[in-house]
């Protein structure tokens, strides 16, 4: 008997992480804006665009890693 395919809960799981990436800051700027930590937006740009770009060549490096995982199991 065969697992069953994870892809999709992957997909759905690394969308939901983007998600949740994408929708932190604006909501960060907005708690932070009025108050004493108005700075934090540069802040943010400097830690979360390395972080997005990691992710990125993280999940580019998985897929290259399944793909010829995949190639040598046939």
């Amino acid at each position: 008997m065969k697992s069953p395919d994870r892809t999709g809960k992957r997909a759905a799981l690394g969308a939901l992480f983007a998600a949740i990436l994408c929708a932190l800051p604006p909501v960060l700027l907005v708690m932070f804006g009025a108050g004493v930590l108005a700075y934090l937006p540069e802040w943010l740009d400097i830690v979360l665009v390395p972080l997005i770009v990691g992710l990125g060549l993280f999940a580019i490096f998985r897929w290259w890693r399944a793909r010829v995982a995949s190639r040598t199991a046939e």
